[in-house]
């Protein structure tokens, strides 16, 4: 799938928790054409042996696999990481890892966890038929867990770092008021990082 991919000009990437991923394979993906791992990789999804870590705790699992494609060389490593109400406080320790392997690791996407609420006022219907959601793993009747906004994640990690600035904004959901942050920046592990600011990432859309 991917060298076909691949053979149509484009760029494959691979979003995957990465289980199965041996450096062999790794570098055979390389060979075939892979550009990019987004690898799925938080507390929330329970992992066997992983269960009960905090999500600083996973920033060892994340070591392993920023390691091994560091290894089968080529491809840029990244990540997507579900932050919780209740790992909202260990975001200072994911960005202190991610700071600390910039040579391995090319892009962090942190997601705003959403749940399904649920309250005698609230109703689920397809057409005429009523949804059951409490049968759905993110329904919830505690409305104080509801969702992260992106604000609470921001002030999160300004006090871990008070210069952190986004570069950019998109539109978050159907909710006007709503939107995602975007931050870009480049250096090494040895280096302090170089970020983008709101000037300098409108010029590089312009200019590409």
């Amino acid at each position: 799938v991917v060298a076909r991919i691949a053979e149509e000009g484009l760029k494959p990437v691979l979003l995957t928790n990465g289980e199965r991923l041996t450096v062999e394979l790794a570098r055979e993906l390389r060979r075939a054409g892979l550009a990019k791992y987004h690898f799925h990789v938080d507390s929330g999804m329970r992992r066997p042996g992983w269960e009960d870590k905090t999500e600083a705790e996973m920033n060892e699992l994340r070591q392993h696999y920023a390691d091994l494609v560091s290894e089968a060389g080529g491809v840029q490593c990244g990540y997507n990481i579900t932050i919780f109400p209740a790992t909202l406080q260990y975001l200072p320790d994911i960005l202190g890892w991610a700071r600390a392997n910039l040579t391995k690791v090319q892009h962090l996407s942190l997601i705003a966890f959403r749940s399904i609420p649920i309250a005698n006022d609230i109703a689920y219907t397809v057409g005429d038929t009523a949804v059951d959601v409490t049968r759905l793993q993110h329904a919830t009747a505690a409305l104080e867990m509801l969702d992260v906004t992106v604000d609470a994640m921001y002030e999160t990690i300004r006090t871990w770092d008070p210069s952190f600035a986004p570069s950019a904004y998109l539109p978050g959901t159907s909710a006007p008021g709503s939107w995602w942050r975007s931050r870009s920046g480049h250096g090494t592990d040895s280096t302090d990082t170089w970020v983008h600011g709101p000037w300098s990432a409108y010029r590089s859309v312009t200019i590409s």
